[in-house]
């Protein structure tokens, strides 16, 4: 009988993991597997969940702003797929103030500022596509502008890609806005 040059055994440990995927791709979550290859062909975070970033992609401080409160970053803090788009009207409300957003976001429970905004804007995948209608503010960062106007990050969507920028707290947010949070 003729053995193969890599033999049997090694053969049985190269193919296991390529067996593995391919009945991944096959099965009820196959279009997740094939999708998740796909990032990382791209050399994209294949997987649904991204660790928030420590510090600032773009710190204001750098453009003569000030920090004025900023919501803690744990450690091993990540966003899971696919998160929680939180309207933050009542019923009956057009708009309302950045004051009465604030506490509205504290009371929903959506914490998130500015770090989680820019590890989304890297990881674009984890935004639910029907978040495109609205644009997405993060009142867990609040800045101040030499001018002294208070601005808050936002996410939206430019057509073909997510765009961050900052927003006037004291200005009014209407109905095509909304918080994010971690589903439970």
């Amino acid at each position: 009988m003729q053995q193969d040059m890599l033999g049997t055994d090694a053969l049985a440990t190269v193919a296991g993991p390529f067996k593995d995927f391919f009945d991944k791709l096959g099965g009820k979550e196959g279009a997740d597997w094939l999708s998740a290859f796909k990032r990382f062909l791209r050399k994209e975070n294949p997987w649904d969940v991204a660790f928030v970033h420590r510090t600032f992609g773009r710190d204001m401080r750098k453009e003569g702003w000030t920090l004025e409160s900023d919501v803690p970053v744990q450690d091993d803090e990540v966003i899971s797929a696919m998160p929680e788009l939180v309207s933050f009207l009542k019923q009956g409300e057009n708009y309302i103030n950045g004051n009465m957003l604030m506490i509205r976001a504290t009371d929903l429970g959506c914490p998130w500022g500015q770090r989680h905004a820019e590890t989304l804007l890297k990881n674009q995948h984890l935004i639910p596509e029907e978040a495109r209608k609205y644009y997405l503010v993060f009142t867990g960062t609040v800045w101040q502008y030499r001018g002294g106007g208070r601005d808050v990050p936002y996410l939206c969507w430019r057509g073909d890609t997510w765009y961050l920028g900052f927003i006037w707290v004291e200005g009014g947010f209407g109905s095509d806005g909304r918080l994010l949070r971690s589903r439970k």
